[in-house]
C-alpha cells in the first residue's frame, strides 16, 4: 500500500511539473515576455509561492505557541 502511495505520489508530482512549466511557457508567450523573463522571474515566483502559503497559513489559521514554527522556518529557509 504505501509503495502504491509513493509512486502515485510521484506520479502527481510530474505531471504537475509538467503542468507548471507548460503554463509559465504559455504565460510567457502570451505577454510576448522573453524565455530569460519567464526563466528567471516567473518559474521563481512559482516556486516560492508554496513556502509563502505555508507561512500565511501558519500566521492566521494555526493558533497557539505552533503558529511560530512554521513561519519561522519557511521564512529562514528561504534567506
Amino acid at each position: 500500500m504505501n509503495i502504491a502511495l509513493f509512486l502515485i505520489s510521484i506520479l502527481i508530482i510530474f505531471i504537475g511539473c509538467d503542468l507548471f512549466t507548460n503554463g509559465i511557457e504559455w504565460i510567457g508567450r502570451k505577454f510576448k515576455l522573453s524565455e530569460r523573463v519567464v526563466g528567471s522571474i516567473l518559474a521563481a515566483i512559482g516556486t516560492a509561492l508554496p513556502e509563502t502559503f505555508i507561512s500565511i497559513v501558519a500566521i492566521f489559521f494555526i493558533s497557539g505557541g505552533s503558529a511560530h514554527s512554521p513561519y519561522s522556518q519557511t521564512v529562514c529557509g528561504e534567506a
